[in-house]
């Protein structure tokens, strides 16, 4: 739940920054652990998750033109682990995620300086 409500701050601050015409850099970094359980007569399922996510940004006005861009890198950690009377089994699995965009354009409509 923290999560979510930093996430609607900084894009609040992103959105006035973005009327204000006024250029900013950002840089984060996020962690979730996720972890599931279920117990029937006969079988245990279980489930993790691990994710770790840093991301750094970058948006720039000169006058009515602006340029906005972002990198992030991830890692997810998934292992899953099925326990019956017969079969004991677990798989692991990593994976990386790499994230980039990049955008270019004009305003030509006037803001208001009173923010």
């Amino acid at each position: 739940m923290d999560a979510i409500l930093e996430g609607r701050c900084a894009i609040a601050l992103t959105k006035t920054a973005f009327i204000a015409h006024i250029s900013n850099a950002d840089l984060g970094y996020t962690y979730n652990h996720i972890e599931r359980k279920e117990d029937f007569s006969v079988i245990t399922d279980s489930c993790e998750f691990n994710v770790h996510h840093m991301g750094g940004g970058i948006e720039y006005f000169v006058e009515q033109f602006y340029l906005n861009g972002e990198l992030g890198f991830g890692q997810i950690e998934d292992k899953f682990k099925v326990t019956t009377l017969w079969l004991n089994s677990t798989q692991t699995e990593d994976s990386d995620v790499t994230i980039y965009h990049a955008l270019a354009g004009y305003m030509p409509f006037l803001t208001c300086c009173s923010l």
